[in-house]
């Protein structure tokens, strides 16, 4: 198996310059190795790379310095990533509360989210209106299926209500 570090230096074009220097003062450490690994492996929010660095045993300080060598280097961004998941999330006419849980799964810190997610409002604002033309293309009259859909979704049950207001029984359709 190749080790992480390795694998990244090789592909080191990318990298920022003290790791491709070697300048990284933690990069002989057992904790930042398997960090590095682990991130090469599937990216990873902070929260989420301690647990994982804690469950194979390396905690404390060296736990921590590997981090935020990671984090200096750009290699962890839950920013970044929290921005990445509302944008796929709200392109899939995803719901702010799908959209929370999704980053809270992520381990993405609860001030952080609210950040993506206030920074994408247009674009979620775009996704609920293209949600609300599935949903009267979809279900037409049939408010079950339209509640259905948007729990699946993650929005809000109103707009079961709102897509088929202008077909309600006994309407005259323009």
């Amino acid at each position: 198996m190749i080790d992480g570090l390795e694998f990244l230096k090789e592909l080191g074009k990318k990298l920022p310059a003290p790791l491709q220097e070697g300048a990284a003062p933690c990069t002989r450490s057992a904790a930042y190795r398997f960090a590095l690994r682990s991130l090469s492996a599937a990216g990873a929010s902070k929260k989420r790379l301690k647990e994982r660095m804690k469950r194979k045993g390396f905690e404390g300080e060296e736990a921590d310095e590997a981090i935020a060598e990671l984090e200096r280097l750009g290699f962890i961004n839950d920013a970044a990533m929290a921005e990445e998941i509302v944008e796929k999330c709200a392109s899939a006419m995803e719901g702010e509360a799908l959209i929370r849980l999704r980053l809270q799964r992520a381990g993405i810190e609860e001030g952080e989210a609210f950040r993506a997610i206030k920074k994408a409002g247009p674009l979620l604002e775009e996704g609920r209106e293209k949600f609300i033309a599935l949903l009267e293309k979809e279900c037409g009259q049939d408010r079950q299926k339209a509640a259905k859909l948007c729990r699946k979704k993650g929005q809000p049950l109103g707009l079961a209500f709102r897509a088929g207001a202008s077909c309600t029984p006994g309407s005259v359709a323009p």
